[in-house]
């Protein structure tokens, strides 16, 4: 499987597709898959104090986003 990393931009928060084509030629030997998956947070861990996970959260922008696509 092939992983790739992208930039991109965000028209939601998190999102996924996966799709999977079983066989595509007569011998019924080969086949594609291929998915796609974006991710984005409002607030990251940065800390802990007493065992509890301090957060930087900014309700305007998303601190960080992710995006991936992936090919086999």
């Amino acid at each position: 499987m092939i992983l790739h990393n992208c930039r991109c931009s965000l028209a939601t928060p998190n999102d996924s597709e996966f799709y999977t084509i079983p066989y595509i030629n007569k011998k019924l030997n080969v086949g594609l898959s291929a998915g796609f998956y974006v991710t984005s947070v409002k607030e990251v861990a940065y800390n802990t104090f007493n065992n509890k996970i301090q957060l930087f959260k900014d309700p305007d922008q998303f601190l960080r986003k992710k995006c991936r696509y992936m090919s086999d």
